[in-house]
C-alpha cells in the first residue's frame, strides 16, 4: 500500500522565510529584506577604486574597501586581482581577498562577493559582527605579503641559477625541435588558425631552453613568444624546475615596425629585428644569444 506523507504548509513556509537572502542595490544591504547597511557608489569597473560601507542612515564608515592588481610579468607566477577590506573594529581587522568574479575588482564586483548568501555576515543591525568577520578571515583571506615574498625569492634564486652562460659555440646555428603542439588550424581556413606550440632550442647540439608560442591569425592577428632558459634542476612547492623564464614579447600586426621583448629577470626591453610572424621568434632568440642572456 503506498503511503503519502504530508508536511504542514506553515512548516514549509517558515523553513523558507528561514532562509537568508542578501540583496545589494542602489547602496542599500538588504538580509531578508531589512537594511542592515549602506555603500556608497553606483558601481562601474575601474582600474582601482575605494568603496565605503556604513551602518543604515550612518556617516561612520564600517568597512573600508580599495581594489588593488598585483602584475608580475612573470610566467612561473599568476598576477593577482584583489581586495582590501578594513574594518573600524578595536582590533581594525584588515582583509585581502582575491577577486575570483572573472571580472575586473569594480564596486560591484566587490559588493557582490563580500555580501551573498554563501559568505559569513560582516554586519548585523547594522553593526559589525565580530563573528562574522572572524570566519570571513579564516575562510577567504589571501596572503598578499606572503605571496609577494615567494615571488621575490623564487625570482632571486632563478637568476641566480640563469645567470651562468651555458657552454658551446654560439657562433653555430641554432635550431627549434617542435615537442609540443595544441594548435587548432584547419587547411581550409588556413587564414584563421590559433597556434599553440612548444620548442627545445639547440644550439652545437647543447640543449638552450624552450620556446613557446600562441599565434592567433584572422582579422586581428595576435602572438605571444615566451622563451625559458635551461638551468641546474631547482625544486619548487616539490616539483622539478628545469627551466628559468627569461624573455616574452607580446605583439600584434600594429607593433611589429619595432618589436622588443621584455627580458622577464632585469625588466628590460631588448630591441629585435624586424619581422614577419614566421622569422620574429628566431629574431627574438638571435637577440638574446647576441645579448649573451642565452
Amino acid at each position: 500500500m503506498t503511503r503519502f506523507y504530508f508536511v504542514p504548509l506553515l512548516a514549509l513556509c517558515s523553513f523558507a522565510y528561514s532562509q537568508k537572502t542578501t540583496v545589494c542595490k542602489k547602496g542599500k544591504i538588504k538580509v531578508n529584506d531589512a537594511i542592515v547597511g549602506e555603500y556608497n557608489g553606483k558601481g562601474g569597473v575601474f582600474k582601482s577604486f575605494i568603496m565605503g560601507v556604513f551602518a543604515p542612515a550612518g556617516k561612520d564608515t564600517l568597512i573600508s574597501v580599495t581594489s588593488d592588481y598585483l602584475e608580475l610579468q612573470d610566467p612561473m607566477f599568476e598576477d593577482v586581482d584583489m581586495f582590501k577590506l578594513n574594518f573600524t573594529d578595536a582590533a581594525k581587522t584588515s582583509i585581502s581577498i582575491k577577486n575570483t568574479s572573472g571580472y575586473r575588482a569594480s564596486e560591484r564586483t566587490a559588493i557582490d562577493f563580500i555580501f551573498n548568501d554563501t559568505v559569513p555576515g560582516l554586519l548585523s543591525s547594522g553593526k559589525l559582527d565580530a563573528d562574522g568577520i572572524k570566519k570571513f578571515k579564516e575562510k577567504y583571506a589571501f596572503d598578499f605579503e606572503g605571496y609577494r615574498s615567494q615571488v621575490k625569492a623564487t625570482e632571486d634564486t632563478l637568476t641566480k641559477l640563469s645567470a651562468a652562460p651555458i657552454k658551446r659555440d654560439a657562433k653555430k646555428p641554432f635550431i627549434f625541435k617542435k615537442i609540443i603542439d595544441n594548435s587548432n588550424t584547419n587547411a581550409k581556413y588556413a587564414q584563421y588558425n590559433d597556434y599553440d606550440e612548444t620548442y627545445e632550442i639547440y644550439q652545437d647540439n647543447v640543449l638552450l631552453g624552450r620556446l613557446h608560442k600562441t599565434l592567433t591569425t584572422g582579422m586581428s592577428i595576435q602572438a605571444q613568444y615566451t622563451y625559458w632558459k635551461a638551468i641546474p634542476y631547482y625544486v619548487m612547492d616539490g616539483s622539478l624546475v628545469k627551466y628559468s623564464p627569461l624573455a616574452i614579447l607580446n605583439t600584434n600586426s600594429g607593433s611589429l615596425d619595432a618589436p622588443a621583448a621584455m627580458v622577464i629577470y632585469g625588466k628590460q626591453w631588448l630591441a629585435v629585428k624586424k619581422g614577419a610572424y614566421n622569422q620574429l621568434e628566431y629574431n627574438i632568440c638571435q637577440a638574446l644569444i647576441d645579448k649573451g642572456l642565452f
